[in-house]
């Protein structure tokens, strides 16, 4: 059976902070099915993040049921090297750089031979202020959804760095005067 799934990442780089966003469908459910969630760990790049969503929506589709064993997954990305990575097009892409990649990769296949299951993958363009419908709409779902959690996330990482610094206040420091 084929199962589409969108997957989206939201990343600052300023505080390294992620989340992402996903939408699986399959005919298993009536609808699409919405999951997202903030990164555990620190992220280093974009295409970290990109990679690191579809490893995380998969194993939700799989957790949830709307994809099992044998099944074809249609991932739909909006990130050309992510694509690249899921598919192991190598060479049009550049092969995993970060270790966090390299784990997003080894999760993926571990998750396909696991359940035996067949990757396709196909780019969806990402904001391209076209009118919301279809796969434009999905994928702007799973930006927002992304976005959300990394806020959520990086408000944690400053709220952590205040009170590592001894500083509980939110107000930011003073600029010293020289």
């Amino acid at each position: 059976m084929l199962v589409t799934v969108f997957s989206d990442a939201s990343w600052c780089p300023k505080t390294k902070a992620g989340g992402w966003g996903a939408w699986a469908k399959s005919e298993r459910v009536q609808w699409g099915v919405q999951f997202s969630g903030a990164f555990r760990r620190l992220v280093n790049g974009s295409n970290e993040a990109e990679i690191m969503a579809a490893a995380c929506a998969l194993a939700s589709t799989l957790r949830s049921e709307i994809a099992v064993a044998g099944d074809t997954i249609l991932f739909e990305i909006d990130n050309e090297h992510a694509l690249r990575l899921v598919s192991h097009d190598a060479p049009t892409g550049r092969p995993p750089r970060t270790d966090l990649e390299k784990e997003a990769i080894a999760v993926l296949l571990a998750l396909k031979t696991r359940h035996e299951l067949i990757f396709k993958t196909r780019h969806v363009k990402g904001h391209s202020g076209r009118e919301r419908r279809d796969r434009f709409g999905v994928n702007e779902l799973c930006d927002r959804l992304a976005r959300k959690h990394m806020l959520e996330a990086r408000q944690r990482v400053y709220d952590r760095r205040l009170i590592e610094n001894g500083r509980p206040s939110l107000m930011p420091r003073r600029k010293r005067k020289k």
